[in-house]
């Protein structure tokens, strides 16, 4: 009897998995900015995930080098972001598209917001803590936050710059929130006056109080460490962590039993 309860219980899982994978659900892609879907059975949404997977790993192990040191991972990346992405707009002239995070590595072009998004995911496959934020105090402005020594701090790969301290690491939010960092850039090292127009090409800062006073004002609004780490993962900002298939059950079961809004 119970050999036929277990039989019962393995056909009809077995049922219900092949149920989900031949049902359909949409993909969404946004086309400068207006979102269209697309539907596609779950096994190819899954097949493609570990696709992708493959491919990041792939690109991280190329990009890094056996780099062994997470602060030479860190600038590695984004040093290979900043200079292997097109700014959409700037060194070239096409449609903005946001599908999967891959897609801007494909087209090897995206806006601002799209170099944020594919370092978090980058670094997140570097095993290191990584997501995005896009506003900062009403101001539309991208900054990769990333973890790093049990400090939490950012990097702009659009225009290349990230920020240290008088020890030469890199600064923590709290740091950046008491003026306590320099600017650098990835390519050109410490930012100075006649840096500023070709690092911030479509800004327009006359010197560097404008330039400082500009992120002080952005920084103000950066969360707290504590803030951070006491957010679930899923919830902090972008979509690095998800990336990972086992990340991406995990996404999933949770917000199955609406643990996620």
């Amino acid at each position: 009897m119970k050999k036929k309860i277990l039989y019962f219980l393995l056909i009809f899982l077995i049922f219900i998995l092949l149920l989900f994978l031949i049902s359909k659900s949409p993909r969404y892609t946004g086309i400068n900015y207006s979102v269209i879907d697309k539907k596609i059975s779950n096994f190819q949404k899954i097949n493609e995930l570990f696709e992708r997977d493959k491919k990041y790993k792939t690109l991280v192990k190329k990009i890094n080098n056996n780099e062994k040191n997470k602060n030479n991972k860190i600038i590695k990346t984004s040093r290979w972001v900043y200079k292997n992405i097109n700014k959409i707009n700037y060194d070239v002239q096409d449609d903005i598209i946001d599908s999967h995070p891959w897609t801007i590595i494909e087209r090897r072009m995206g806006v601002e917001d799209q170099f944020s998004d594919i370092l978090s995911v980058l670094l997140i496959y570097n095993n290191i803590n990584s997501f995005f934020i896009d506003k900062f105090n009403g101001v539309r402005y991208s900054f990769t936050l990333f973890e790093y020594k049990k400090k939490w701090s950012l990097i702009d790969p659009y225009y290349g710059i990230y920020f240290l301290n008088k020890k030469n690491q890199f600064c923590s939010l709290k740091e950046l929130k008491n003026k306590k960092c320099n600017i650098y850039h990835l390519e050109h090292g410490i930012v100075s006056k006649n840096l500023i127009n070709k690092i911030f090409f479509n800004k327009n800062f006359k010197n560097m109080n404008e330039l400082q006073n500009y992120f002080q004002f952005l920084f103000e609004d950066l969360p707290s460490s504590t803030k951070i780490n006491n957010t679930n993962i899923y919830k902090r900002g972008g979509r690095s962590y998800i990336q990972k298939p086992l990340h991406r059950l995990n996404y999933q079961i949770q917000k199955s039993l609406n643990l996620i809004n």
